[in-house]
């Protein structure tokens, strides 16, 4: 039994080379975002059609330093966001445009910011490694209200909903007022463990195989950055 909390590869065909290889053995992808119950509860209100179709999804993960020379900021952190895209929208993106920025090693984009064009819907994902505060958040626009999922609040304040709308025939907004929605408190990689050994115990196909490890690695190479390798996590 393995699990490979940073497995990397550099090419797509290594990927479908491991998956042909698996064989028998149990090959997870550590999507971390996936497993956190703040997230899942936002998959969940989505799935209801509690704030209608989703017109925009906004993800933004940032902070001060670990500016590496070898890696760009895409392929560092960027992986745990295209996995929350991809889950919320259940399909790949029709067009990607991005706009790396290489503050401080020539070639090795420290500052990102990735467009994605979905049918109905787009996605902006901003990452950052010299942004002077950290910011973690999943924000999800849909017709009838908007939820925020911002990781580095309290437990209690990390998932909240405005249920505002705008009329589209007549332009009039209507403002409602915050709630927070509540949530199982649990360490996400507890809950990605628990999934892998039930999996493991069970011979069952991971929630996360590397079909979505190559979704979401052929997300970030159709940003077009210079890169070495990107890790599945």
């Amino acid at each position: 039994m393995c699990f490979w909390k940073s497995l990397f590869i550099e090419t797509d065909a290594q990927l479908k080379r491991l998956k042909k290889a698996q064989g028998k053995q149990v090959l997870m992808v550590g999507h971390l975002m996936i497993y956190h119950n703040a997230f899942l509860k936002m998959k969940e209100v989505c799935a209801k059609g509690e704030i209608g179709d989703i017109l925009k999804i906004e993800t933004s993960r940032k902070n001060f330093g670990k500016v590496h020379a070898h890696e760009g900021v895409l392929w560092d952190i960027g992986p745990h966001d295209f996995s929350m895209i991809l889950h919320l929208m259940g399909e790949a993106p029709k067009r990607i445009f991005s706009k790396p920025v290489d503050h401080i090693h020539k070639g090795c984009a420290d500052t990102e910011t990735i467009l994605m064009d979905f049918e109905g819907a787009v996605a902006e994902t901003q990452l950052s490694r010299i942004h002077p505060e950290k910011e973690q958040k999943v924000i999800v626009m849909g017709e009838k209200g908007t939820l925020v999922l911002d990781d580095t609040q309290p437990w209690a304040h990390k998932l909240t909903h405005y249920a505002h709308n705008i009329d589209t025939a007549t332009g009039i907004e209507t403002r409602a007022t915050p709630t927070y929605v509540p949530f199982e408190e649990k360490s996400p990689l507890t809950a990605e463990m628990e999934h892998f050994f039930d999996v493991y115990g069970n011979r069952r196909t991971a929630s996360h195989s590397s079909i979505r490890g190559r979704n979401c690695f052929e997300n970030a190479a159709g940003c077009g950055s210079v890169f070495k390798k990107v890790y599945l996590y």
